[in-house]
């Protein structure tokens, strides 16, 4: 009897444990840090020792078949793995991490009242979050259309606003309370300048078609009508409209400019990294060995003024713009500049289309908890935040940007876990009756 009580007070104990470490992670979820890796680890040893003492693991459909597709990537990136490889082993340690996470949130449950904690502090996080870019912002004079980074990864940053700005607009439409829905809307046009200012093209277009996405799964005229007024009394408030614009007008016209040098390296990456595939399209030809593997298969004579093929070094550059872009492609990228084809040409055939599905098997399974928990909040960032994932990789290898991954399946693990389990639907309050 002692034995029993002690062993549930333990499980308790866990459980806080659990839940103090969960409501923690949107502060350290922005920027890389020891605490972070600190929470992480807690996490995994918390929730490893409650399995133990209960012997209850969480396994349902979606998760075995993640489980079985998580076994194929990461053997398909240990076969194909190079001594080499530009920082393989640190992308690896990465996607463990992070994949690791997904599972373990899976084990646990949450209730309504926890649901809406780890919504304040989302929104705690976020404001705290927008006041240190506005004051680096500050800092740089307001210059528009700059790489602006806040002192953070450039990429990182971008992904990090990008999240919260589709956090805050689907926060907006789906709370009841005009102070939260104020809050939530200012919040997030005050991400926007920060976006603009990052300066990722990719980042700008997919966050507008998401905005587009979230608008259309939770239209309500009259907060799209207070969503319109906001947004009008910011553009009003902009100093400097005219050269503001033009800025922006510039750095837009260089997504489909055939001119623009970024796009046709791009464009070039992507048909070498098909050609590297080809020489090995079962195995790979090596997880993030795409530079040595490109030196290998398009050095030529040509190319012994420019690069110094023993030490792997770039002598001097093209003067001829084709020739420079090419020479780009080649000899001076790391990676595909695509998730899939990173992975394509980098593990081989199984090791993409396990990648590619693991993401689609997380999205159906969130679809339809989605549409069995009515339209919870939680499931639906998690929903937009896997395209917001898969989009932006269409232009740049994503799978090794540590933080965006794990915003994204910090989401995916808490809607696939219990807390959304079909057998205990968890409805999300509203007041759709009454906005209805």
């Amino acid at each position: 009897m002692e034995k029993t009580k002690t062993k549930t007070k333990t499980i308790k104990l866990l459980d806080t444990l659990i839940l103090i470490v969960i409501m923690l992670f949107p502060f350290l979820l922005l920027k890389n840090s020891g605490a972070l890796k600190t929470l992480e680890h807690s996490l995994f040893i918390f929730v490893i020792l409650r399995i133990m003492m209960t012997r209850e693991i969480y396994i349902n459909k979606n998760i075995k078949i993640i489980l079985v597709l998580l076994v194929i990537m990461f053997g398909s990136i240990f076969v194909s793995l190079q001594p080499t490889a530009n920082d393989s082993l640190t992308i690896i340690r990465y996607m463990f991490v992070y994949f690791g996470l997904m599972i373990v949130l899976t084990q646990i449950k949450l209730d309504k009242n926890s649901l809406k904690i780890l919504n304040y502090m989302f929104l705690t996080a976020s404001l705290i979050f927008l006041i240190f870019g506005w004051v680096e912002f500050y800092k740089f004079k307001f210059i528009i259309t700059r790489r602006f980074s806040a002192g953070y990864d450039i990429f990182i940053y971008g992904y990090a606003v990008s999240f919260l700005i589709l956090y805050h607009l689907q926060g907006y439409f789906k709370t009841a309370g005009k102070i939260l829905q104020a809050t939530n809307a200012s919040i997030m046009f005050m991400y926007m300048p920060l976006l603009i200012a990052n300066g990722s093209r990719m980042n700008w277009l997919v966050v507008l078609f998401l905005m587009f996405i979230t608008i259309g799964l939770n239209f309500n005229i009259k907060k799209l009508i207070g969503l319109l007024f906001i947004f009008t009394i910011g553009i009003i408030l902009v100093p400097n409209k005219k050269q503001v614009n033009l800025k922006i007008e510039a750095r837009l016209k260089t997504i489909t400019s055939s001119k623009d040098r970024s796009n046709n390296s791009r464009r070039e990456v992507f048909k070498n990294s098909i050609r590297i595939f080809k020489t090995s399209p079962v195995l790979g030809a090596g997880f993030r060995d795409y530079r040595n593997d490109s030196i290998a298969l398009n050095y030529s004579e040509k190319y012994k003024k420019y690069f110094d093929r023993e030490n792997k070094k770039i002598k001097k550059w093209p003067k001829d713009r084709k020739e420079k872009e090419d020479f780009k492609a080649y000899f001076f990228l790391v990676h595909s500049h695509n998730n899939f084809l990173d992975m394509l040409s980098g593990t081989g055939i199984q090791g993409a289309l396990s990648y590619i599905l693991i993401f689609i098997i997380g999205f159906i399974g969130l679809f339809k908890r989605w549409k069995n928990n009515n339209r919870n909040h939680f499931l639906e960032i998690g929903l937009i935040m896997i395209l917001f994932l898969q989009l932006v990789g269409l232009s740049d290898t994503t799978l090794h940007m540590r933080r965006i991954n794990e915003i994204v399946l910090f989401l995916v693990g808490i809607g696939l876990g219990k807390t959304f389990d079909k057998k205990e639907i968890i409805k999300e309050e509203n007041n759709d009756n009454e906005e209805n």
